[in-house]
């Protein structure tokens, strides 16, 4: 048996093959590379401190944007964490999804407001915002506060409370 011999064409080609390959590979590792940019950090910090009520509850806990957490800052009563604490890790779109429910009511566009304490057995919360250089801070017990307010102080227990549970997971 004779091996059949390799054509002109075969013989130019094949050494070329190995350094094609190679270059495709390179080329679509660099455009993968490129085309995964991560999201910059939140510069949002949304912090609620909640106290009072029946049963005594203190506690305080912040979406820390910048740094990509949810940090307990105070327990005092009735939380499950130490001061300082990570209660759970977020994504810059996670942040920006609550940063919308704060523009959906224009809350930077206030002053800082304390609308004061109605009297006992009310929840007394204070909220604050803050995003590159705006900022603001309600307080006031839950009788006192605006729907609007006491409406979005509900929607960040619940946010919360929802990271928190996904990261136990």
């Amino acid at each position: 048996m004779s091996a059949s011999p390799k054509s002109a064409v075969w013989k130019s080609v094949a050494p070329l093959a190995p350094r094609s390959v190679l270059f495709a590979a390179l080329a679509l590792s660099v455009a993968c590379g490129a085309s995964t940019i991560e999201p910059q950090p939140s510069e949002t910090v949304i912090g609620l401190a909640t106290s009072g009520g029946f049963a005594g509850v203190h506690f305080a806990f912040a979406v820390d944007g910048p740094a990509g957490v949810i940090r307990g800052v105070r327990c005092v009563s009735f939380c499950d964490w130490e001061d300082g604490d990570v209660l759970a890790t977020v994504s810059s779109a996670e942040v920006a999804d609550l940063e919308s429910s704060f523009d959906a009511i224009d809350f930077l566009a206030g002053d800082d407001q304390d609308f004061g304490v109605q009297c006992c057995d009310q929840f007394h919360y204070e909220l604050s915002f803050s995003r590159s250089e705006e900022s603001r801070t309600v307080m006031g017990s839950s009788e006192l506060l605006p729907a609007e307010i006491l409406a979005l102080i509900r929607d960040v227990e619940e946010w919360v409370a929802s990271k928190r549970e996904s990261s136990a997971r």
